[in-house]
């Protein structure tokens, strides 16, 4: 009786779980309550062949209704400053972006380009995004990472060729409502790759994931990662995303 009790408490706990709407907890996971921010990055980059680079990273992002802007700039070794990426990411039509790689000029990329010239300036922000409404969502249940209580919850694309994944898994903090982990998974459910959040710090009203590290398991790539200053909400002029006058378009 006491196993069959036991097996009547787990399969109730599953089915309030599955019972919970996870799209909300996403949602406040998402929700970024500021007008602009400014990171400081430090980066150690690690090869296929295991070799690391540590490199530095100035973000700077401005939102406003429709539209946002993001300017990356790497800032050190001496060797990579200078290296940028300027997007513009609209609501209503497909975003806009160009790259400005180490001695060239400012390249605007249309299409699968995007991709191209991303792996090239090798670091985005889209490995920390989900987007909720390309996706189902299912809560699996409650799990523990590094201690912490976490919402364990699948969303599955939408668009099963979707480049950025099929299936993703991700790991909120109950408490802080912040990423602790999310796995993403091909077609085939070969985990593809997998971000791991180490450190937080509170902005604004939202905690910020501002430390961890990222495989990329496809290119056999990965890389750690540390904010080693963040600030929102400075004012930043509209001038420091001025669209490049002159570029190329790949």
């Amino acid at each position: 009786m006491k196993f069959k009790s036991l097996l009547f408490s787990v399969a109730l706990l599953l089915a309030l779980a599955a019972a919970v709407d996870p799209v909300p907890i996403l949602q406040r996971t998402n929700t970024r309550d500021y007008q602009d921010l400014t990171l400081k990055i430090h980066l150690v980059k690690t090869s296929k062949t295991g070799r690391e680079r540590p490199m530095d990273l100035e973000v700077k992002l401005k939102k406003m209704p429709g539209l946002t802007r993001t300017l990356a700039v790497f800032t050190g070794p001496p060797e990579v400053a200078g290296i940028s990426s300027l997007s513009y990411a609209y609501t209503d039509k497909p975003a806009e972006r160009w790259f400005k790689l180490a001695g060239l000029e400012w390249v605007k990329c249309v299409g699968n380009a995007c991709s191209t010239l991303e792996d090239r300036f090798g670091f985005t922000l889209d490995i920390f995004a989900l987007d909720i409404d390309a996706a189902t969502h299912k809560m699996l249940g409650e799990e523990m990472v590094d201690g912490a209580a976490c919402f364990k919850i699948e969303s599955v694309s939408k668009d099963p060729k979707n480049p950025r994944g099929a299936r993703f898994l991700t790991w909120i903090d109950k408490t802080m409502f912040a990423a602790r982990k999310i796995q993403i998974f091909d077609p085939s459910g070969k985990l593809i790759q997998e971000s791991h959040f180490t450190a937080f710090q509170e902005l604004g009203s939202h905690w910020w994931e501002t430390a961890g590290t990222f495989q990329n398991y496809s290119a056999g790539r990965g890389l750690r990662y540390e904010m080693t200053d963040a600030k929102i909400n400075t004012s930043i002029p509209d001038s420091v995303f001025a669209k490049p006058k002159l570029f190329k378009t790949q």
